[in-house]
């Protein structure tokens, strides 16, 4: 039911957000599917930059960072479902690139109770975006891009 009540919430003016978030966000997934995830995060760094692609998502530079990254979550839960959080990351990513931020995807793990468990964040200027401030504290870095 949360799912939603979130979406319910959205303004009329964040729809077309979300929904070129989540546009992106199939792409992203594409990609991860046809390259690496550095050289992904390096095209994503490179086409954010674009001049003509670094306004998009349209109309999202009226929001702040906090906003985008709950709207990018959402984009993130309809385009990957469960394990979503790489894919929010490279939204998140693609938010900061854009604004012409300094942005590091950072991937972790760690076991517990025998589980093992792999995570990503981003992470600017030292502190962790759109995800718990505690998260690098959780887990090892296997991969910082």
């Amino acid at each position: 039911m949360s799912k939603f009540r979130r979406l319910a919430e959205l303004s009329a003016a964040e729809w077309p957000i979300v929904f070129q978030l989540l546009a992106l966000g199939l792409v992203l997934r594409a990609g991860l599917k046809l390259t690496t995830l550095p050289r992904l995060t390096t095209a994503v760094a490179r086409y954010a930059n674009n001049p003509l692609l670094k306004h998009l998502p349209l109309l999202s530079r009226r929001r702040n960072l906090e906003r985008l990254c709950a709207l990018a979550d959402l984009a993130a839960r309809a385009s990957y479902g469960t394990g979503r959080c790489l894919g929010r990351s490279l939204l998140i990513l693609w938010l900061l690139k854009a604004r012409g931020r300094p942005a590091e995807l950072v991937v972790g793990v760690n076991r517990e109770n025998s589980v093992f468990n792999a995570h990503a964040w981003i992470e600017t200027e030292g502190r962790v975006i759109g995800d718990r401030p505690d998260t690098p504290e959780q887990f090892a870095i296997l991969l910082r891009t």
